[in-house]
């Protein structure tokens, strides 16, 4: 919903937040599913306009904290946020521009490249101790679909009897108590800014402080891809190798078991999600979506089913 946001919008908020130097120069980037964004001409140099669409998706105040807490060069600074400060009840926040082009595939340097900045993101943890508990996590996090009960007796039975599995399968994990640090949350190529060999990452609304580890999950999986890569993506082991390599040089700490773990986790809320989507939504979904949503639940099951 971007009808409310045009020129006089703009100046307005940058009103706001004391930018006094648009030249009233905009165009629309479009977004995702819960923000509209903007380049602003702000010569010398352009700002990001992030807007929510809806009042109850405001998750920019996330962002703001991370990119509040973060100092590298590829990521956005955080230039003005106020959640006291909303449109029509929708939050907004500004943020320095980044150079480069929307990523669409990687090379082995550029996968070291995104390895190196995820472990320089990674070092900005929480201070706390965090106990891994898989099952837990998933029974929170999907909460808005079902309780244990509804999971455990799911009315399909593929998705039943793998829902059961995950729960032994997550209950077996054992590890060690984690600092939990910042993720991004979202590393899908549309969250990807390639120039040369650097990669800068953009759109933090969902980044949240856990298991560094969980952002791989977000990033590939090992035996498939969803949505041909603008999800999750097939990853080769050139390319593993090189991402892994990035991370560990660059400090970062590498568990394959944890990832495998968070993999696992991830369809295994990818399967309850699509199924919810296709089933239950009561949302209309064109056939062609609908097509896509049973391809990528079909894949998933699959996947489980080999995992678990």
């Amino acid at each position: 919903m971007s009808t409310d946001v045009d020129a006089q919008a703009i100046q307005d908020l940058l009103d706001i937040a004391g930018v006094t130097d648009f030249t009233g120069w905009y165009t629309s980037l479009g977004g995702g599913e819960g923000n509209d964004t903007f380049v602003l001409d702000c010569s010398p140099t352009k700002l990001i306009l992030r807007v929510a669409r809806h009042s109850e998706l405001n998750r920019l105040a996330h962002e703001a904290q991370a990119l509040e807490s973060l100092n590298l060069d590829q990521v956005p600074r955080l230039v003005y946020f106020d959640d006291s400060q909303l449109v029509n009840g929708r939050e907004w926040i500004l943020e320095s521009y980044i150079d480069g082009a929307a990523a669409q595939g990687l090379s082995a340097r550029q996968f070291e490249s995104l390895g190196e900045l995820l472990a320089h993101v990674h070092r900005v943890q929480r201070g706390d101790t965090l106990r891994l508990d898989f099952w837990q996590e998933f029974l929170d996090t999907k909460q808005p679909f079902g309780d244990e009960n509804a999971f455990l007796n799911h009315p399909d039975a593929t998705i039943r009897e793998l829902l059961r599995r995950g729960k032994d399968y997550f209950q077996a994990q054992q590890f060690q108590a984690i600092t939990p640090s910042l993720i991004h949350s979202d590393l899908s190529y549309e969250n990807m800014l390639v120039k040369n060999d650097k990669i800068s990452l953009i759109d933090w609304e969902y980044s949240r402080f856990t298991d560094p580890m969980a952002d791989f999950s977000t990033l590939f999986y090992e035996d498939m891809e969803q949505n041909k890569g603008r999800w999750r993506i097939h990853i080769t082991e050139q390319n593993k190798t090189a991402l892994f390599a990035g991370y560990t040089g660059a400090g970062g700490v590498i568990d394959e078991q944890r990832i495998k773990a968070w993999h696992n986790f991830d369809k295994l809320g990818g399967a309850v999600y699509f199924y919810w989507k296709l089933s239950h939504s009561g949302h209309t979904i064109a056939p062609e979506q609908s097509a896509l949503y049973t391809e990528e639940l079909d894949k998933v099951l699959a996947s489980l089913d080999r995992n678990l």
